[in-house]
């Protein structure tokens, strides 16, 4: 029993002292990025985005050789030759690190709350990121469709959380309709993204874990739905995927 316990322990030790080394890398790369991006790169966006898209492979390079995780990508045939609007399921920070790395010329649509962190609004403004201040309420929502389409127009990408916050896995909520709000605005196509994140990467946990990041692009959903059957059909390919996904 007690050689049992001391495997466990030594188990967790390891475990604690490479999420530990992850965390710093990640914290003082970062740190060294939006410095480097703020200052040190000329006012671009071109320039700047192929910088943090280099910076989101380092990234992942440096998760997967500490928490000894892999990547695997399904379906990458259904990311769009055209700019689209991408309905990615959120479990945990990992996708707001790594995914600018895998869909071609992305901005996010953040929360404006992450604007106050040290350089990051600037940054966030040279990458056409889509900051949305909920406390405005319908404003919000009308600046969000003007930027996403201006975005669109820009041949960006648009990458949103449609469940609106990070989820624990297995667990679903409910879409929030603003995404269907951008769908009809723009007359975009969205592709519907599943992943598994969180069991790698749970959110809010300082420890990570090994395993394998799965990400699933789902067939895209075409313009001109009304609400009812657009919901519908994301809903069901984020969940769907997300499950098959976790059961692989």
């Amino acid at each position: 029993m007690s050689c049992i316990r001391s495997t466990k322990a030594s188990s967790y030790v390891g475990l604690w002292m490479r999420s530990l080394a992850f965390n710093i890398g990640l914290y003082l790369y970062l740190t060294f990025s939006f410095i480097t991006g703020r200052f040190f790169i000329k006012n671009d966006t071109k320039k700047v985005h192929a910088f943090f898209v280099k910076v989101n492979r380092q990234i992942s390079k440096w998760f997967r050789f500490c928490i000894k995780s892999d990547l695997k990508i399904y379906d990458k045939e259904n990311i769009l030759k055209e700019p689209a609007i991408y309905a990615i399921r959120h479990e945990s920070a990992w996708e707001t690190l790594v995914l600018m790395s895998i869909i071609p010329k992305a901005s996010f649509v953040i929360k404006y709350e992450l604007t106050a962190i040290p350089l990051f609004k600037e940054i966030s403004r040279r990458l056409k990121m889509i900051a949305i201040d909920r406390k405005e309420g319908r404003r919000s929502i009308s600046i969000m469709l003007d930027q996403t389409q201006d975005r669109l127009k820009e041949q960006f990408n648009v990458l949103i959380f449609p469940e609106g916050t990070r989820m624990p896995k297995g667990t679903f909520d409910c879409m929030r309709t603003g995404i269907y709000a951008i769908y009809r605005h723009t007359n975009a196509k969205v592709v519907p993204v599943a992943l598994n994140s969180g069991e790698v990467w749970p959110r809010r946990s300082f420890l990570k874990y090994p395993g394998c990041i799965k990400v699933k692009f789902m067939p895209h959903i075409n313009p001109g739905l009304n609400k009812v059957e657009f919901m519908s059909l994301l809903e069901k390919g984020i969940r769907l995927g997300t499950v098959s996904l976790y059961e692989q």
